[in-house]
């Protein structure tokens, strides 16, 4: 069974559910159709629902290819919270439109943005790892 595969993928489809609500909002606001028009709203509410489904994507087959082989909860557990933790900061981040260039408290509040990036591409090495960690460990 995929446990920690299933309560991972429960979450990021509940945050992916509310990311296209937004991107839905944001087209009616602004009356935009079909794609987003230029308008910046409607661009970082597609790139925060795009970016969260990208991600999830790889890691979400990374947790099942390792769990499926054997790799115990416990070390996939915490694997699985930091992603979910690092795609909610990146995306409320993106959502409310901070920059760096906005001043120290625009610079602080960006810094989840970047938080949330490096926690996702520090995890997807990790778990590439802890795959072929997980093929190999039977054979020892």
């Amino acid at each position: 069974m995929l446990i920690v595969t299933s309560l991972t993928a429960v979450p990021l489809a509940i945050l992916f559910q509310r990311l296209s609500l937004n991107v839905i909002k944001a087209r009616r606001r602004e009356k935009i159709g079909i794609g987003d028009g230029g308008n910046e709203a409607v661009i970082r509410a597609n790139r925060a629902q795009g970016n969260l489904l990208e991600y999830s994507l790889v890691i979400l087959g990374l947790l099942a290819l390792a769990e499926t082989n054997g790799m115990p909860w416990w070390v996939l557990a915490p694997c699985s919270i930091a992603f979910g933790a690092g795609r909610v900061m990146h995306a409320f981040s993106v959502l409310r439109g901070e920059t760096a260039e906005e001043g120290r408290e625009g610079r602080d509040r960006y810094a989840w943005r970047i938080r949330g990036m490096t926690i996702t591409l520090i995890l997807i090495p990790v778990m590439a790892v802890l795959v072929v960690v997980s093929l190999l460990l039977p054979l020892f």
